[in-house]
């Protein structure tokens, strides 16, 4: 690197330390759970993640057609890779604007042990890449943890749209979901000394899908809303060091599905099967650490997250058989936030 691209970067670095900073941004660290930026000041978030999910189902004999008899069972293993990209600017002291997307790379390997298949078993393996639809995002602190000497909290309401822009795929594993979505919460923070504590609660919001794979086969599923509780902490272990720890919990949910099979080029008709899905609970721990590289202006974060996903029942209107479904994933993300000015 030449003496000029040095001074370039020496300069950039000088003045991220060296900007005047609001007080309201000076009373956290850069990555405390309830920061905001202050008015006119723009923050940045850029992350890489991985996330694998599995997937265990066995197919019983269909109790609504009081049957027995045969079953099997299938598995399978999702590996995402994803780059995000996320900013907020602050409108007001208390009103935050943003917006974010996330692109990368989904692999899914599927094994099925059938007693119809002449081998027993069949595998398969799919990918996809591409992007996640892009989201907007409102936040407003209707209060502030020293407005009221009784009650001394913030308290943050939080709404995230993310229309439906990218095609989702029926046939295959895709990045973009295929359906509107969002997330409605409100937040409530204390921050002390050396320790902030938040709890959330709020709903994640999908809307209908219509999944096809241009062959005449289609999916569709019925909106869905999500409630969730969550609890998010930060301790300051060192000067520059925080660790980070949490947990969030969202109980079950029911959703029909209606699925189309096009069989006319094989058996001269299409197949149309309903599903009613009845997924489990979903409880999601986290711990991480963060660090101060230049106070009050940048900051990286790692985390690390498992869920913990309970037993969910499909009930498969017009096919002999019901499925029973055990989900688990981890997830690693390390996140740079920036504060530009």
């Amino acid at each position: 690197m030449g003496k000029k691209h040095l001074l370039v970067f020496a300069s950039a670095v000088l003045s991220l330390s060296a900007s005047p900073v609001h007080a309201q941004e000076s009373e956290v660290s850069l990555q405390d759970p309830s920061y905001l930026p202050a008015e006119g000041h723009l923050i940045s978030d850029t992350g890489i993640s991985y996330q694998r999910d599995i997937n265990r189902s066995y197919a019983a004999p269909n109790p609504l057609y009081g049957i027995s008899g045969f079953s099997f069972s299938y598995s399978y293993s999702n590996h995402s890779y994803l780059g995000s990209q996320a900013v907020q600017y602050g409108l007001l002291d208390d009103l935050v604007v943003g917006l974010g997307g996330s692109c990368g790379y989904r692999d899914e390997t599927y094994r099925e042990e059938d007693p119809f298949i002449t081998s027993g078993t069949y595998d398969y393996k799919d990918s996809a890449h591409g992007c996640e639809d892009p989201y907007v995002q409102v936040i407003y602190r209707t209060l502030h943890q020293t407005d009221l000497a009784d009650f001394p909290l913030n308290v943050d309401l939080t709404a995230t749209y993310a229309p439906n822009l990218l095609k989702g795929d029926f046939a295959h594993i895709a990045i973009a979901p295929g359906a509107n979505s969002g997330d409605v919460n409100v937040a409530l923070s204390r921050v002390f000394e050396d320790v902030t504590l938040l709890g959330r609660a709020g709903a994640s919001l999908v809307g209908k899908a219509k999944l096809t794979d241009g062959a005449g086969d289609s999916e569709y599923n019925s909106a869905v809303a999500r409630p969730y509780l969550s609890v998010e902490s930060q301790y300051r272990a060192l000067d520059d060091m925080f660790l980070l720890g949490g947990v969030r919990v969202s109980p079950g949910y029911r959703q029909s599905q209606i699925t189309t099979y096009n069989y006319t080029y094989i058996y001269g008709y299409i197949a149309t099967e309903k599903t009613d899905v009845r997924a489990g609970y979903d409880v999601s721990p986290y711990i991480g650490a963060a660090w101060t590289l230049i106070p009050d202006r940048l900051s990286l974060s790692v985390r690390y997250q498992h869920s913990f996903e309970g037993d969910s029942h499909l009930y498969n209107y017009g096919a002999l058989t019901s499925e029973f479904t055990d989900n688990g994933s981890d997830y690693i993300a390390i996140d740079l936030r920036v504060l530009w000015f």
